[in-house]
């Protein structure tokens, strides 16, 4: 099928497909070829996320530190007032990313987007978690800024809310 003249999201949705089937024969080299192709061709919306989800893993067997981190700032972008993407960057970040570089990357998001507050809110949130381990207090700030301007834009039953009760019930 890949040799057929095909629009690119076809072609970007079969090097994903191809590049997944790689990934889960341990063939990770040949993997990141076809992933990094799709996102290539299809690098926004849905079928970028979807190619994104299939690297990151790829690049982490690699530890490819450098190229995880551009990938990542790529997915931030992609919908950056949407939580799950920051939980994808956290998810594939875990254990080899450092926590410093992930600041970073949240803080230049934040500087892209001065205006938008569920940007912001979701900067402090996940900027909060990072902070937890090393400097709680800075990360307490971070939270109740975030549940502020959450509470302005999100339903009072939303999710965030229970789990910063949780996070700020904790002492520092």
């Amino acid at each position: 099928q890949l040799g057929a003249d095909l629009p690119a999201p076809q072609r970007a949705g079969l090097l994903r497909d191809a590049g997944y089937w790689y990934r889960d024969m341990d063939q990770l080299h040949e993997a990141r070829k076809l992933l990094e192709e799709s996102l290539s061709l299809h690098p926004d919306s849905l079928g970028g996320y979807r190619t994104i989800n299939e690297l990151l893993p790829v690049l982490a067997g690699l530890r490819d530190e450098k190229r995880a981190l551009e990938v990542m700032r790529h997915l931030l972008r992609l919908d950056p007032r949407n939580p799950t993407v920051f939980n994808d960057c956290f998810k594939f970040a875990a254990g080899w990313i450092v926590r410093s570089e992930m600041l970073s990357m949240i803080e230049e998001l934040r500087v892209e987007h001065p205006n938008d507050e569920m940007v912001g809110a979701n900067c402090d949130f996940y900027s909060g978690n990072l902070l937890m381990p090393d400097n709680p207090e800075s990360a307490r700030r971070r939270f109740i800024a975030a549940r502020k301007v959450f509470r302005r834009i999100l339903p009072q039953k939303h999710q965030v809310f229970r789990a910063l009760r949780l996070i700020l019930r904790r002492p520092p």
